[in-house]
């Protein structure tokens, strides 16, 4: 299973987003963007939630369904 946090990071640079926009759109500063998304931090629930009506995404875009 793949952590969120890495699924959120590819996206970002899949599409040439940049991590100052997603963290303006989100009210979230860049270096706590920076850390969470180089898994250095963790992921607050109300975090992911800013984080994807950011990137105008569902909350379960990001969540890997397959299992171990």
């Amino acid at each position: 299973m793949t952590d969120i946090r890495i699924n959120i990071r590819n996206y970002i640079e899949n599409h040439g987003i940049s991590k100052s926009y997603v963290a303006q759109k989100a009210h979230i500063t860049v270096p706590k963007l920076s850390l969470t998304l180089s898994c250095k931090r963790g992921l607050k629930a109300e975090e992911y939630v800013m984080i994807c009506r950011a990137l105008g995404k569902s909350c379960d875009a990001f969540v890997d369904n397959t299992t171990a």
